[in-house]
This record gives C-alpha cells, structure tokens and sequence, in this order.
C-alpha cells in the first residue's frame, strides 16, 4: 500500500511489487467449532468483563457474520420478530448488501439486549442509530476494543494460543 500511495501521488512511476507473481491463497482451511469448545468458548465470554462479548460472539457463530458486519450493527438495521431477528447490512466486505437472520440463543440475546438497552433510554438518548455493541468510551461508535476481550476469551477456552495465527472462528 505504501508503494501504490508513491506511485499515487507521483513519486515513482511503477509500483515493483507488481511484477511479483502471486500464488493462489488455499481458503479451504475452514474449522467448525465441536459443541463443548462452544460451551467453553460462552463460559469465557461470560466471564468477560465485557458484559456484550458472548452475545457479539453468539451473534457471529449464529449468522455466520463478519466481525466488522455485526460488530458495526444499529438498533436500525434489525427488525425483531416473535421468534427470529433480521439485521440488514448496507456496507459489506464485497459491496453487496445483505441480511443476517438471527435465531435461537443469539435471538434471544438479541431481544434481552434491547429490552435493556430501550429501558433503561440508553436507545433513545443516541437516536435510532444507536449501536448494538458500542464504545464505553463513546456509545455513538463501535467497540472496536473487543479484541483484546474476544482474544482473552479464547485463551481461556483453550482455543487460541500466543503466537497462533488469528483465525476466522466459524
């Protein structure tokens, strides 16, 4: 990237790294969670003292969402039903919009986080764009800082190690 800003703004004329041939990425390494690492991984999430990690993580596990997709989710995006949420996403990795639908113990974390969230006004002091997962620091913007919270989570489950890659968990 610091190459293409360079040739960007004039100060080279080809970026070398494009001659560089590149090998094709094997995408096929896709680990599915066992049902006692979810029982571990909701353990060490609850015992967070992010109150929002285990239900951001469900919600993720659940929909199959990116991190960036449900982590950025408005009380606007979602309409809740009787027995199941649809969150709408506009801004996607691809550009596409599409819609995540949120059942079962995600749904239900879902509802008891708006109950909470509506009744206490919190919703309705930010607006309707209010965040599902906002910042402590400023409730109008993402908990970006989730990381260090889902990091320690997964230690404690016994799922992530220093020095492992970080992985997409699905």
């Amino acid at each position: 990237s610091t190459k293409r800003r360079e040739c960007r703004l004039g100060w080279m004329q080809e970026n070398p790294a494009l001659r560089i041939p590149r090998e094709a990425e094997d995408n096929q390494e896709i680990r599915w969670l066992k049902d006692h690492e979810i029982d571990a991984l909701r353990d060490a999430c609850q015992a967070s003292s992010w109150s929002r990690l285990w239900p951001f993580v469900c919600t993720c596990i659940a929909t199959g969402g990116r991190r960036g997709e449900v982590i950025n989710l408005r009380w606007s995006d979602v309409v809740l039903g009787d027995d199941r949420a649809t969150a709408t996403l506009a801004r996607t990795k691809n550009g596409k919009p599409r819609q995540l639908h949120i059942n079962g113990e995600a749904f239900d974390l879902i509802k008891a986080m708006h109950r909470e969230d509506h009744a206490d006004g919190v919703a309705w002091l930010r607006g309707n764009d209010a965040m599902l997962f906002p910042s402590p620091r400023n409730p109008r913007k993402a908990f970006y800082g989730f990381q260090q919270h889902w990091r320690k989570a997964r230690e404690l489950a016994g799922l992530w190690h220093p020095g492992d890659k970080d992985r997409h968990c699905k």
